[in-house]
């Protein structure tokens, strides 16, 4: 049953990503449109219609810190009873 939940946490992680993206973008682009930010957030996708500038600003800003914390040292955590506590360190 854990798994199940695993795999829920993931989706909506993921889906809260794509949503944050999303809102992101066309923010980005309204404000380039209104001329209040770079012109270039504000080039629009011929074939989707999409805002490609702000899309890309918008996933290279999401994803930026992402990686930059998945290359830290990552952290093993274990479960003991209901807290969630660092693995000792093995040296």
């Amino acid at each position: 049953m854990a798994a199940v939940f695993d795999v829920a946490a993931v989706l909506s992680a993921l889906g809260a990503a794509l949503v944050g993206v999303a809102v992101a973008s066309r923010t980005l682009y309204a404000l380039a449109r209104d001329r209040i930010l770079a012109s270039a957030l504000a080039t629009v996708s011929h074939q989707t219609g999409t805002p490609a500038g702000a899309m890309t600003a918008s996933m290279t800003l999401t994803f930026a810190p992402l990686l930059s914390f998945g290359l830290a040292a990552p952290v093993r955590w274990t479960r003991s009873s209901t807290w969630l506590r660092p693995a000792p360190s093995v040296s």
